[in-house]
C-alpha cells in the first residue's frame, strides 16, 4: 500500500540550508530565525492526511518509522520516502547528507544521542555536511519536548567532525497552540512529517495517518517490543529491505496473573481514564493514541510465555509488484 499526497508536490517544503549551527547557537536563535519562521509557517499551512490504499508522491514507496525507530534512505539508488506521525511530546528528526537521509522518531535525550552517533559513524555516506529538520514536540506541561529539543541542539554542537545546518524547525513554541476559550490546554500544531526524495531534493510535508492506514509489517509488535539499542534502526543500506528485531523483551513484562487487568484496560476502560493513566500529555494526544496503546497491550498479552519470539530477526523486502513489504524467507 502507498499514501497519496493531497496537494501538489511543489507545495511541499523544499529543504535548503538555513541556519548553520555553531557552539554559540541557542534555541532562541532557532526560534527567532526569519527563514526558519517562514518555513515553519509554510509547513504548518499544508497538512496532509494519509488514507489507506492511496498513492504517495508519484509512486515512490514509503516506510513508516514508529516511535523509537530510525531508518535510512538512499535516493540515488533506491528512492524511498520515510514518514512518521503521532509525535506529541516526541520529535521527528531528519538528517540529510549529499547521498542519503535518515528519519527517526525520538522520545528521549538518550535516543537523540544514539541517533547522531549512529549517523556520524555510518560508513554508507559522508556525514561531514549534514542538514537537520525537526518536527514535533510542543510546550507540554512537563517540558518533555523541551528536554528532547535541548538534547538535539547539544548533539549538533558536540561533534568534532560534522557541520550541521538547521533547515526546518517546527517544535516548541513554533509548534504550540496556546490555551484559549476553545481549549484549556496547549496543543501541538503538527505531529507528523513525510520526507520524499525528488529530482529537486528532499520535500518535507506535515503528515497525519488516518486510523487504519498501513504502517508497515508487524507494526504493533514493533511498538510493543524493546530494542537492544536506544533506537531500533530498521534500515541502514540502499536496498529496499528492512530488519525487524532482534528485540530484548516485550514492552510490558506481563505474567499470566496480569492478563485480566490489562484486558480490562483494553475492553472496558473509558478513554478519558485511559488517557489520564497512560499518556504523558492526556489532553493533547492524537486520535489514534488509545487504540494504538490497546493494540500494544494485546501484543504483550499474546507474548506471555513466548517472549523468545521477539528475539528473532525478520527481514522484509519491498515488492514493487504488490506495493507492499513482504517477508524474506
Amino acid at each position: 500500500m502507498k499514501i497519496k499526497i493531497l496537494n501538489a508536490i511543489d507545495k511541499l517544503c523544499s529543504i535548503m540550508a538555513a541556519h548553520p549551527v555553531t557552539n554559540a547557537t541557542t534555541l532562541d536563535n532557532l526560534y527567532s530565525n526569519a527563514t526558519l519562521l517562514e518555513r515553519a509557517a509554510t509547513f504548518l499551512a499544508t497538512p496532509h492526511l494519509a488514507q489507506p490504499d492511496e498513492d504517495i508522491a508519484q509512486g515512490v514507496p514509503y516506510l513508516y518509522v514508529g516511535q523509537g525507530e530510525a531508518a535510512y534512505s538512499f535516493p540515488r539508488q533506491h528512492p524511498l520516502a520515510l514518514v512518521s506521525d503521532d509525535a506529541t511530546t516526541c520529535c521527528i528528526i531528519i538528517l540529510a547528507s549529499a547521498s542519503c537521509f535518515c528519519l527517526a522518531h525520538v522520545d528521549s535525550p538518550s535516543q537523540v544521542q544514539f541517533l547522531f552517533a549512529h549517523w556520524e559513524a555510518s560508513a554508507t555516506h559522508d556525514p561531514t555536511a549534514t542538514t537537520v529538520s525537526v518536527v514535533g514536540g510542543y510546550q507540554d506541561e512537563d517540558q518533555t519536548g523541551h528536554g528532547i529539543v535541548t538534547a538535539i541542539l547539544h548533539a549538533m554542537q558536540s561533534t568534532a567532525t560534522c557541520h550541521y545546518s538547521v533547515e526546518l524547525w517546527v517544535n516548541g513554541v513554533l509548534n504550540t497552540i496556546p490555551p484559549s476559550e476553545h481549549a484549556a490546554h496547549s496543543l501541538p500544531r503538527a505531529r507528523g512529517a513525510l520526507c520524499v526524495p525528488t529530482a529537486d531534493g528532499l520535500k518535507v510535508s506535515a503528515m497525519d495517518f488516518a486510523s487504519g492506514t498501513y504502517r508497515g509489517p508487524l507494526f504493533n509488535q514493533r511498538m510493543a517490543c524493546v530494542s537492544a539499542s536506544p533506537l531500533h534502526v530498521l534500515k541502514t543500506d540502499a536496498p529496499l529491505e528492512i530488519s525487524l528485531g532482534p528485540y530484548t523483551r516485550s514492552w510490558l513484562r506481563l505474567g499470566a496473573a496480569d492478563i485480566a487487568r490489562y484486558k480490562w484496560w483494553i475492553d472496558q476502560a473509558p478513554d478519558t481514564l485511559f488517557l489520564r493513566h497512560w499518556s504523558t500529555s492526556p489532553f493533547a494526544e492524537g486520535p489514534k493514541f488509545v487504540d494504538d496503546i490497546k493494540a500494544r497491550f494485546q501484543v504483550a498479552i499474546d507474548l506471555v510465555g513466548r517472549e523468545s519470539v521477539v528475539q528473532l530477526t525478520q527481514r522484509y523486502r519491498y515488492d514493487p509488484a504488490t506495493k507492499a513489504w513482504t517477508i524474506v524467507v
